[in-house]
């Protein structure tokens, strides 16, 4: 009813579409305080501050002690409403209740099929449940909603992915670089350049991870792209030099995970294991980014026994390893 808290509402999710997360918190903060009876405004703003953490920045504890009494009070007004259904959803993902959440994420489609979010929401959770194929499914049905939306074409381009379709991942890479080449979508580069390294085409695969370090070393873990990338092709001074920066550097709330992916670059399985245990003990939030129990960048972990069990305690069904692995070589011995 306050047509002043509307407009902060719309600006502050097309904010959020953008990556540009502290603006758009700003903003649905205002919102939630100009209309304090705003359901909608209570909710998307939870979401985000629950989802934060997922970049690589900031405690995932920190976030959901935030999130959650914004959360409750988007349940009090509306608790019928899509968008608490999502956030609760978002705020469940981030505790690692996958199940849990798949089934908010459900009741939300059931409040409003046309919702082009919970449709993208939906396609995450999917995949954690190792369900791969619906979350494309539902990646595709965000997109024909909102063709505009960069988190909805994030989403299908990792769900394609994960489902081992390289050059579908390509195909939407161009459509999402036709709307954005900057920061707002780091992880297109990311997405893309691993999708090369499956095809065997190491040489294209490197650009794009370097040109996602060069616009932030840390996000979404992005410096452990480069490092399976220059492993896979060869390059293992680089990758140590790569390998050695990201000890190095500080700020990131998943050490553990980060060093998962390098760990498998060096053909190190038990000790990518032993970070991927303590990762998961940690709720380390960049683990709700990866789709692990199906992610081919994980396959290398199901030559575990400790891999499949783990997952299961997560509730998570693992997929089985298909394809070759792109690092070939061992890495020459260090004096």
């Amino acid at each position: 009813t306050d047509i002043e808290a509307y407009d902060l509402f719309m600006r502050g999710t097309f904010a959020e579409g953008r990556s540009d997360w502290g603006h758009a918190i700003a903003l649905l903060s205002a919102a939630a305080a100009k209309d304090p009876s705003f359901a909608r405004a209570h909710a998307v703003l939870a979401g985000i501050l629950a989802l934060r953490p997922i970049t690589g920045f900031g405690s995932a504890d920190s976030a959901l002690a935030l999130a959650r009494p914004v959360l409750a009070r988007a349940l009090a007004l509306d608790s019928t409403l899509v968008e608490s259904l999502i956030a609760r959803a978002q705020v469940q993902t981030v505790e690692f209740r996958f199940a849990e959440a798949d089934e908010t994420f459900a009741r939300a489609l059931l409040a409003d099929p046309g919702s082009g979010p919970a449709h993208a929401n939906r396609n995450a959770s999917l995949g954690h449940l190792g369900r791969e194929n619906e979350a494309v499914a539902e990646g595709r049905r965000a997109k024909e909603l909102d063709p505009l939306d960069l988190v909805s074409l994030g989403n299908l381009q990792y769900a394609l992915f994960v489902t081992r379709d390289y050059r579908g991942v390509i195909g939407e890479t161009k459509e999402i670089f036709e709307l954005e080449t900057g920061a707002s979508v780091l992880w297109a580069y990311q997405v893309l350049g691993t999708a090369y390294l499956y095809l065997g085409k190491t040489d294209s695969a490197v650009a794009p991870l370097e040109q996602a370090v060069r616009i932030d070393p840390k996000s979404y873990g992005g410096r452990i792209f480069l490092v399976f990338a220059y492993a896979a092709e060869g390059r293992w001074k680089e990758a140590r030099e790569q390998r050695a920066l990201l000890e190095r550097e500080t700020g990131g709330n998943s050490p553990n995970f980060q060093r998962i992916v390098v760990h498998e670059a060096f053909g190190q399985v038990d000790s990518a294991m032993v970070d991927l245990e303590r990762a998961v003990a940690a709720r380390e939030p960049l683990f709700v980014n990866f789709w692990v129990n199906c992610d081919p960048m994980f396959d290398l972990l199901k030559r575990s026994p400790r891999f499949e069990p783990l997952m299961k305690r997560l509730g998570l069904h693992v997929c089985p390893a298909v394809g070759s692995w792109p690092v070939v070589a061992r890495p020459p011995a260090t004096s």
